[in-house]
């Protein structure tokens, strides 16, 4: 399965135990790679967390793949809930005011109007548009690391 879709932001890998594998040469890239596949986050989440470029994990997913070291696990395109919306909406509220639910209402619309057909994928494009309006460096990071949480922790 060296054939990936053009885009692999929504897949989800985990590593494949096989003890009668027999030794694979792997570089750091991989391994690290490798170490972080967990079965639950997509590769989108994956890039931003390891701060490596989609194009280059790419690459990486296919070393491994070849090498029989991972599996796919899911496509990860289930929709956000609406609970992660909310969560959303009340930590913008925080920073920027009531304007926050129309900032949401705003974003959903552009990435196809409807919150249950976001993807997890697109919730990092929505943090990242949500950040950018938020002036105080202070505020964008800790409101960065809020979202990244929750989304780690299931949305």
């Amino acid at each position: 399965m060296s054939d990936l879709p053009e885009d692999i932001s929504s897949l989800i890998y985990k590593p494949l135990v096989d003890p009668d594998m027999g030794e694979i040469k792997v570089n750091g890239r991989m391994l690290q790679l490798l170490m972080a596949l967990n079965g639950k986050d997509s590769l989108a989440e994956l890039s931003y967390r390891l701060d490596y470029e989609l194009n280059d994990i790419r690459e990486t997913i296919r070393l491994l793949l070849a090498g029989g070291l991972i599996q796919i696990s899911g496509g990860g395109e289930s929709g956000l809930s609406k609970e992660f919306f909310d969560f959303v909406i009340e930590r913008l509220a925080v920073i920027v005011g009531p304007i926050a639910r129309l900032m949401v209402e705003d974003a959903i619309y552009d990435l196809g109007g409807n919150g249950r057909k976001i993807s997890r994928s697109n919730a990092l494009e929505l943090i990242d548009i949500f950040s950018r309006q938020i002036p105080d460096d202070e505020q964008r990071a800790a409101f960065i690391k809020v979202m990244m949480e929750r989304l780690q922790a299931g949305g």
